[in-house]
């Protein structure tokens, strides 16, 4: 319910006295198993005792109890052990996010740095970003990890920054079904409640597919980029909440720390960075510290320009016929001369020869 969409996948929770693992499929729990595997267990009966050397022969009967149709690409990983390894490797990498749910990496890209956490000495966990309160089973939960990883021919690590107390709570809150209605969020709702003021009519979503679809042919982009734009013209206007002044600026920073649940990270910088460009030309030397999240510059110019366009087309205006012909962009209503902000319109940059033509029909 809260990660980013995904059909399958095997969930993995390691916890102080046992681990939990259940299979995903088409976006349900088909099954689950426990293990009597957990960090302090381990710690307690092996490495107190100076005998690490026997945990592969007690880990291996423990092992066999996963079945095979547990095997999966997609590891979701849960609990504290294993958010701590994807905090190193954020801390790393230099990932320009702090939230750590639905972070994801390959399992095989990062497999060197999780050895060099688990060989390394107690007090040198500091220097790989690991806190205090997990020094004493960090390496357990690591060996703990990258066996079960092994068994189930995992690739990818899916991290979840939430646990029991929030599963708790959603299987109240959406039973029978126990999942969320069709093309609602629990992120994006929460802050159009908390920011946007009721009675304001945002036609900017309708007006932005409607454009994106009249100029398919030109720009060319993917249909999938359609659900970010959508997103965004939905939340264009939360930093007014905030203060007119600087407002896109402040949007984009109640995305990046608000819209945690259901998006993925590409996602919600995707939308935070067309909010924040607000029609200016994109310069590339800012969207530096984002580059691995964000797609080519193609598409982030045209979703600028439109969503861009979008938004001075709803401040004045609930219906409008829009036409892209003979390389002009038609703007214009059947019943009437459209009140638009022509100023406002010269500003926004456009990422193509085109002629935008206002109140004139093809």
């Amino acid at each position: 319910n809260l990660l980013s969409p995904f059909k399958d996948g095997t969930t993995l929770d390691i916890g102080g006295g046992s681990s939990e693992l259940c299979l995903i499929k088409n976006n349900k729990i088909i099954s689950c198993i426990s293990l009597d595997l957990g960090t302090v267990r381990l710690k307690e009966l092996f490495y107190d005792k100076g005998k690490a050397d026997a945990l592969d022969d007690f880990i291996k009967p423990i092992l066999e109890q996963i079945p095979s149709e547990f095997c999966n690409q997609n590891l979701i990983a849960i609990g504290g052990s294993l958010r701590a390894i994807s905090n190193s490797i954020m801390q790393k990498n230099s990932y320009p996010l702090k939230n750590i749910h639905d972070f994801r990496y390959m399992l095989e890209d990062e497999k060197e740095h999780i050895l060099k956490i688990f060989n390394s000495k107690a007090d040198a966990l500091i220097n790989f970003g690991i806190k205090k309160d997990r020094f004493d089973t960090i390496k357990e939960g690591i060996f703990i990890f990258l066996k079960i990883a092994e068994k189930l021919k995992a690739k990818q690590i899916i991290t979840s920054g939430v646990g029991i107390r929030e599963g708790v709570y959603l299987q109240d809150l959406l039973r029978p079904k126990h999942t969320f209605p069709v093309n609602f969020n629990p992120s994006l709702k929460s802050l159009q409640d908390r920011f946007l003021q009721g009675n304001i009519n945002n036609k900017t979503p309708y007006f932005s597919i409607q454009i994106f679809k009249v100029l398919q042919g030109l720009h060319k982009i993917h249909e999938k980029y359609q659900q970010s734009l959508l997103n965004a013209a939905k939340l264009c206007h939360l930093g007014e909440y905030l203060n007119f002044y600087f407002a896109n600026e402040h949007s984009a920073y109640f995305i990046l720390n608000g819209l945690n649940y259901g998006f993925s990270h590409q996602e919600k910088v995707l939308i935070a960075t067309l909010i924040k460009l607000n029609g200016k030309k994109v310069n590339p030397y800012n969207l530096e510290p984002y580059r691995q999240l964000l797609p080519n510059t193609h598409i982030i110019s045209w979703l600028n320009f439109i969503l861009s366009l979008a938004k001075i087309l709803s401040t004045n205006e609930n219906k409008i016929e829009i036409a892209f012909v003979n390389n002009t962009l038609y703007i214009y209503s059947e019943s009437k001369i459209l009140d638009l902000p022509k100023d406002e319109l010269k500003k926004i940059t456009k990422p193509a020869t085109i002629a935008l033509a206002i109140n004139q029909k093809p």
